[in-house]
């Protein structure tokens, strides 16, 4: 990967991290889970999903969308 897709893939995680906050639809609520380690995780890979389906529908490459997905995640 380049220095290129490394930076923007850094920048998009760290913008959509928490997109999950702003889809009211698709909001992970923290009292359907016990334990906060496993909201936490649910809540990581919620924000993943939702940004990486963005960055499918903007046709950004493959190999960004998986950094990307990994980092939220």
């Amino acid at each position: 990967m380049s220095f290129f897709n490394a930076k923007i893939g850094m920048e998009i995680a760290a913008l959509g991290h928490d997109i999950k906050r702003a889809i009211e639809e698709r909001k992970v609520r923290r009292e359907a889970y016990k334990k906060y380690d496993e909201f936490k995780r649910a809540h990581a890979l919620n924000s993943a999903r939702i940004i990486s389906e963005i960055m499918e529908r903007c046709k950004i490459e493959k190999v960004v969308i998986e950094d990307v997905l990994n980092l939220v995640s």
